[in-house]
Parts: C-alpha cells; structure tokens; sequence
C-alpha cells in the first residue's frame, strides 16, 4: 500500500516516453501500472496483472511542451488507482501493493529529454506475520487479565 507522484514535462521525440512505473510481487505473479506521456502528446496507462494487460490512451487536447502533468498512483486495500492531473484514468482492484517505483524515459527517440520534479513516494508499514502473532497474544493476554480482576 502506498502511492508515488511526480510532475513530468517532456521534449519526446518519435518513439519515446516519459513513464512513472509500479511493480510489485503477489504470490510469485509480478503486476504492475504505469503512466507515461507519449511524444505525439497523447498519454497511456496499463495495469498488468498476471500477465493479462489492460489498457488506456488519453489524448490530451493541444499539449505543449512546456505544460508539466501531474502523474499519480496509490494502492490500498481497494486496489490501484491511476490519475493524470487529478483525474482517475485507471483502476484495478487486484494490485493493492508494490515493491519498486521507475522513472524513466526511453524509446528510439535520439535526443528526447523529461523533467520529472517533486517526486514523492509513501508507503504504509503493513505488519510481518510474526508482529500479528505477537499483538494478537499481547491482547489475549491482556483480555484474559482483565477478565480475572
């Protein structure tokens, strides 16, 4: 659980992108979402779960380059939320988690630039097994004197 977001404003030549990526491991199957501007300015999103992709584009109307795009992701026990600009392109409910955040630009694009400014990432602390164990005795016990006085 947790979210990354970063402004991108990009020089993208034919073939290349811009990308902020998840990628997260659930039961030995890799999943994973990304957003990325595209250099005829148009922008897509994929979630891949399982090795099953689906898939967005989202032509923005007359995009510059010097418009800078807020890109965001987040995961909760809902699921996977995408959003360009404040606004939600793509949900999963089977990606709540992920281990690694890329940003990246790449393609055939020879001289394509990106800026990405004000990178932020969160994640929640999610308990290991043997923390669960021990809270759940801790209350037990707790329970159990309370219950003799």
């Amino acid at each position: 659980m947790g979210s990354v977001s970063v402004y991108v404003q990009s020089h993208l030549l034919s073939g290349s992108s811009a990308v902020l990526e998840i990628v997260g491991v659930n039961n030995w199957a890799i999943n994973s979402a990304l957003i990325r501007q595209l250099y005829n300015g148009g922008f897509e999103t994929y979630a891949v779960v399982g090795g099953v992709i689906s898939e967005s584009e989202y032509p923005i109307g007359n995009p510059t380059p010097l418009d800078w795009h807020l890109f965001d992701i987040s995961t909760d026990l809902n699921g996977l939320t995408v959003k360009l600009d404040g606004a939600t392109v793509l949900t999963n409910p089977s990606i709540t988690s992920f281990q690694h955040v890329l940003l990246e630009i790449w393609g055939d694009g020879e001289g394509s630039s990106a800026y990405f400014d004000d990178f932020s990432a969160n994640t929640a602390a999610v308990p290991e097994p043997a923390s669960w164990t021990l809270m759940a005795i801790s209350f037990g016990s707790l329970a159990l004197i309370r219950r003799k006085r």
